[in-house]
Formats: structure tokens, C-alpha cells, sequence
């Protein structure tokens, strides 16, 4: 028995490991890209990635956001708060701009400088038009897959899969093992 958990032992490790050797490292390092987006109702979202792996800042960062409109109005310094739809997404805690076209800059100092400056036009929002949508949880609405990646599934399901096959070859053959000894004692 004590080969059988060693056999599994070897093969969930060997899993495990083939695994984690393509999974991200976990310090990036590197520039910090800024991209904001308007949210539609004269807030801001940020997105910081490093730019070698293109992987979210998780980091805590400090951003802060200056905007000037076409008409010269100014608006900020404003600071953006972590956002509750996920880790390393930053917002504004409400709208900051008015309807118009805007000079919008958003800066941080940690964990490294980096700084963004982007042109936006702010518009007044259009009564909502409800959409009948297909199965929950099938995509986003851009296509994409929601949930964990497929790869992550499937590689956790092999591992799974091979352990169980080898558990259950080496539970055979100690059976059979165990009839042979027990007919051959009479």
C-alpha cells in the first residue's frame, strides 16, 4: 500500500509540476501601462498592466486624474479608489466630467511612475434598452468565455484522472495479489 501512495504521490507532483511551470510569475516587475476608459457616465476606469506580461498591477498604486475640457473647465486633482469589480481595476468614485470633450491624464508614483493622457468625449446617456440574453454565465457579451480557464480545467481534470487510473491499477493488481496468496496457502 505504501507503493501505491508513493506511485500517486509521484503522479500528482509530476502533474503539479509540468503545471505550475506555465502558470505566471508572480513578481512582473517591469513598466506599468495605464489605459482609461470612460464608464459612461463622466467617471473614469483604470487598468494598469505590466507591460512585459500584459498581467494586471496588483499592487496598491495611488492614482490621481487631472482633466481639462475643449471649454477650459479643470477638473481634479482627483484620486481613484480600488474598484469592487476586481483586483486592479481603479474608479472614480462618481462621475468627475461633465458632457463634452475632455484632456484626461491619470498619473501614479508607486509602485513606479507612469502617466497616461488620453482625449474623451462625454455624451448623455440614452434611456436603457433591455436585451434578451441567452444562457447565464455563457459569455460577457464580447464573446468571451467567463470562468476559469479551460487549460486550468483541463490540466486539473488529467491530473485527477491519472491519479485515479493508477490508484485503481495498483488496488487490482494487490487484489489479485491477495487471491493468489490465499489459494496457494490450501
Amino acid at each position: 500500500m505504501k507503493k501505491l501512495w508513493r506511485i500517486v504521490a509521484l503522479v500528482v507532483a509530476a502533474g503539479v509540476l509540468s503545471f505550475g511551470a506555465a502558470l505566471p510569475a508572480a513578481a512582473h516587475g517591469g513598466d506599468i501601462i495605464l489605459t482609461i476608459t470612460p464608464d459612461g457616465e463622466g467617471g473614469i476606469t483604470l487598468t494598469p498592466v505590466f507591460e512585459g506580461d500584459g498581467h494586471p498591477v496588483e499592487d496598491i498604486i495611488d492614482p490621481v486624474l487631472t482633466a481639462t475640457s475643449d471649454s477650459g473647465k479643470k477638473v481634479g486633482p482627483v484620486q481613484l479608489v480600488s474598484s469592487a469589480e476586481g483586483v486592479g481595476v481603479w474608479v472614480t468614485e462618481s462621475p468627475v466630467l461633465d458632457e463634452g470633450h475632455w484632456e484626461v491624464t491619470v498619473s501614479i508614483t508607486k509602485p513606479s511612475e507612469a502617466t497616461v493622457t488620453t482625449e474623451m468625449d462625454v455624451v448623455p446617456l440614452e434611456a436603457p434598452v433591455e436585451v434578451e440574453t441567452g444562457m447565464p454565465g455563457a459569455s460577457d457579451g464580447d464573446g468571451d468565455a467567463q470562468g476559469p480557464p479551460v487549460v486550468l480545467i483541463a490540466a486539473i481534470a488529467a491530473i485527477v484522472l491519472a491519479a485515479l487510473v493508477v490508484i485503481l491499477l495498483l488496488r487490482r493488481r494487490a487484489t489479485a495479489q491477495a487471491r493468489a496468496g490465499g489459494q496457494g496457502g490450501r
